[in-house]
């Protein structure tokens, strides 16, 4: 059976899109087969995984002006090509202004046409051929958007990623509350980008409590749980940072580094490893 899992989270600048391809990546060198939905419409970064692809985008689907097939690529080479390895199939969204406006400058209609859509994408599109994927990774634009919900009620489980400051944790709980008074998936909830010293006093077992108090305690019926902490990784601020550089110097971009894969021995990779195969069960 297919599993659809959407990443969410309440500002951008969290790590969202950092979790979906690490994540993927993971699943990938278990052996499964993973597709990636890239459903963040208004602020897209997946395609920096990625780039120099000419594949038609997700927004063209929306609008009914291309099929799947125009969209999917194969992305398995972004991983490597160990025969034990599974497949990535990658659909981007649109990343030019003009297409941006116009996914978001349409009426009600249009989005629940969308949400028909993605269900079609998801419980049946993808689970047959040439697909026939095991998982379906949605990254969701960040914030209470109707883009957002309707990437997240379509999934089974939604992995919510949040930092250590109060707008965070308040924007998750709404998100959340308004999410399960229609539908109530399974939730993990991250708390990305924490530093090192604040563990080291104890932070653990502090931000446990802050993030039952603030947000699932207040969920009552929601089956919500606290899948860990991610540590700041200085080898992976450095490797983005250099990943930024080059980009400032050529013309032709080169892909963003996949944490998970390219430094496989960081405490990022460990953490992240350990995280991923608790929450996926796999």
């Amino acid at each position: 059976m297919t599993i659809a899992v959407s990443i969410h989270s309440h500002k951008g600048g969290s790590g969202k899109t950092l979790v979906t391809m690490n994540t993927a990546a993971y699943l990938v060198k278990e052996g499964f087969r993973v597709a990636i939905i890239d459903m963040d419409l208004s602020a897209p970064s997946l395609h920096t995984y990625a780039p120099g692809r000419t594949e038609k985008k997700i927004n063209d689907l929306l609008l009914e002006e291309a099929t799947p097939d125009e969209i999917f690529f194969d992305a398995t080479y972004l991983i490597g090509d160990d025969e034990d390895y599974g497949t990535l199939y990658m659909g981007l969204a649109d990343t030019s202004g003009s297409a941006i406006a116009k996914i978001n400058q349409r009426d009600q209609d249009a989005l629940l046409n969308d949400l028909y859509i993605l269900m079609e994408l998801v419980r049946n599109i993808l689970t047959e051929a040439p697909y026939e994927v095991d998982f379906i990774i949605i990254d969701t634009s960040p914030g209470l958007t109707t883009h957002a919900i309707n990437g997240v009620a379509i999934t089974d489980h939604v992995i919510m990623v949040l930092r250590l400051i109060n707008a965070d944790a308040e924007g998750t709980r709404q998100f959340l509350d308004t999410l399960y008074k229609s539908v109530k998936p399974e939730a993990s909830l991250i708390v990305n980008q924490v530093s090192q010293h604040i563990l080291d006093q104890g932070g653990d077992a502090k931000i446990r409590e802050l993030v039952n108090k603030q947000i699932i305690d207040r969920l009552p019926g929601g089956d919500v749980n606290f899948a860990g902490i991610m540590v700041n990784d200085e080898q992976v601020i450095t490797n983005e940072f250099n990943y930024a550089l080059n980009n400032l110097s050529v013309d032709e971009k080169p892909p963003r580094p996949i944490h998970l894969i390219d430094k496989s021995s960081t405490v990022f990779a460990k953490q992240f490893s350990v995280l991923i195969e608790k929450i996926m069960g796999v």
